[in-house]
């Protein structure tokens, strides 16, 4: 181990940081007793993170903005009555054509269920 500032270091780079909780600190006492063992560093790294304005890069961000994004897309068509018809262009027609509704009787018809 490497030595500085009278302070050991591991090779790694590792840091570990030690907090006091006195009697005055109750309240932070108890939230790190509610805390389950093995979540306790996370939990003080992302109160750290928050605290400095820096937060880790979320891989999936840009998958949950995508599908944000596209439910939004589909509630505003939805309010305006609009579905997308089977060559997937917005319809405003919502009700079936003849023959759209013969085969669907049909298809109906043939399904024991």
């Amino acid at each position: 181990m490497n030595k500085t500032n009278g302070r050991r270091r591991k090779k790694n780079n590792d840091k570990v940081i030690s907090i006091r909780l006195t009697d005055a600190d109750g309240d932070l006492a108890d939230w790190w007793d509610l805390l389950p063992e093995g979540e306790r560093s996370q939990a003080v790294k992302e109160l750290l993170r928050a605290h400095i304005g820096a937060q880790k890069p979320d891989p999936m961000a840009p998958i949950r903005e995508a599908i944000q994004r596209m439910d939004d897309y589909l509630h505003q068509l939805a309010s305006q009555g609009v579905m997308i018809g089977r060559n997937g262009t917005p319809e405003q027609n919502n009700e079936l054509d003849p023959d759209d509704a013969r085969r669907r009787a049909q298809r109906i018809l043939k399904n024991k269920w």
